[in-house]
């Protein structure tokens, strides 16, 4: 039986509570999954040549595209019209519950992308006399999502003598991030000089903070 791709919705950041699903009615003919890091240039005393220092990886990104189709030749429950509007329920509209559009989870194959959308783009590309689309094309980005585990286990990951970025997780303050990274809380001054906070006790979750090489 011909798998299908699937995207599972959850309302919840660990993604434990399902909240609805959609599965493609044609399979993408290409998926593309982008990962970069960034690297920072040092100057380095045993070359003329500066050095890179690893920094960060930035969050993956996942995109495809796929066709919603009524024409007959392949089968459709329903019309291309409620295809879409599930779709959008899915992945797009906003969830009043958490105050944001539902974190998501893209299966297909050997793909398990814990993700939130980014980007819906629907182009129209038939039309039956009476102006009932026929078929669309639908374009879906996605960025990754990690959840407050994954977050903090990178951020233990990375060393103290040496610049790097850090995601704020929810509940979070300056000093208790400190002391996570540096294994000493007395560094915030520094880091909140470094990233021109007013507020050191009240954090964005999801925002990203540097943090400088420190000498303890």
């Amino acid at each position: 039986m011909l798998e299908k791709l699937k995207i599972q919705a959850y309302t919840d950041d660990t993604l434990n509570s399902e909240a609805g699903s959609c599965t493609l009615q044609i399979n993408p003919e290409t998926v593309t999954q982008n990962s970069s890091v960034k690297f920072e240039p040092v100057d380095s005393t045993q070359t003329y040549k500066r050095i890179a220092r690893y920094g960060t990886r930035d969050l993956e990104t996942l995109d495809f595209t796929f066709y919603l189709d009524a024409t007959g030749v392949v089968k459709l429950d329903g019309s291309v019209a409620d295809k879409l509007k599930e779709l959008r329920s899915t992945v797009y509209d906003y969830d009043g519950s958490i105050h944001q559009t539902r974190y998501l989870k893209v299966l297909w194959g050997g793909i398990t992308f814990p993700c939130v959308l980014t980007s819906m783009n629907v182009v129209y590309e038939m039309f039956n006399p009476s102006g009932t689309v026929l078929r669309a094309k639908v374009t879906l980005k996605f960025q990754e999502h990690l959840t407050a585990a994954d977050a903090l286990a990178e951020a233990q990951n990375q060393s103290p003598d040496m610049t790097h970025e850090v995601m704020v997780l929810p509940g979070d303050t300056l000093p208790l991030m400190c002391h996570r990274v540096y294994g000493d809380s007395a560094h915030y001054l520094t880091v909140a000089e470094v990233n021109h906070l007013d507020n050191i006790m009240v954090l964005d979750p999801g925002h990203k903070l540097r943090f400088p090489p420190v000498r303890n």
